[in-house]
């Protein structure tokens, strides 16, 4: 299993690459739901759930 930081709960934000782009998803905020193998499940805000790639996701500062 790779070891990613994320856990369930985490505020993220959808990096751009191709797929996101897309999938109309890069730069949208969701919330990490499950961890499997070495994909972050996360709930997308009116979009709804989605299988990612650790790379294709970054944390958001609970400070801002």
């Amino acid at each position: 299993m790779v070891e990613h930081g994320f856990k369930p709960g985490d505020r993220i934000k959808i990096r751009s690459n191709e797929t996101t782009r897309m999938m109309c998803l890069d730069g949208k905020e969701g919330v990490v739901m499950q961890i499997e193998k070495n994909q972050v499940l996360v709930d997308v805000a009116e979009a709804g759930l989605f299988w990612f790639w650790p790379d294709e996701v970054e944390k958001v500062n609970d400070d801002e």
